[in-house]
């Protein structure tokens, strides 16, 4: 697979299909726990380099569009830190993309 095609989607379907059943020899990790936030990490890397896609790909600005009032929303209503918000969005951000994918988000 060549390094551009690495991807929040690769990333996803490697924790959820290779890691509950991953048998590699050691020191691999198959916990989820460390291995996703590293391989995002990874993707953050690649992409300030200029390979792969976007933070922010044009398929993903539906959600990013209606995440972006409820962020307010958490840092001025109710004035979590930015820690807090970027657990929370985190979490809305999944269960959009796993209800609408990468259409628009209808209500």
């Amino acid at each position: 697979m060549p390094l551009a095609a690495v991807n929040l989607d690769v990333v996803d379907a490697f924790v959820t299909k290779h890691l509950p059943k991953c048998r590699c020899p050691a020191p691999s990790s198959a916990r989820r726990g460390h291995v996703r936030p590293a391989l995002k990490r990874v993707l953050r890397l690649l992409r300030d380099q200029g390979v792969g896609e976007p933070t922010s790909s044009a398929a993903f600005r539906f959600i990013d569009a209606v995440l972006e009032p409820y962020h307010l929303y958490l840092r001025q209503t109710c004035g979590l830190a930015a820690g807090t918000c970027h657990g929370r969005l985190w979490h809305a951000r999944a269960f959009l993309r796993g209800k609408f994918g990468r259409g628009a988000v209808r209500w």
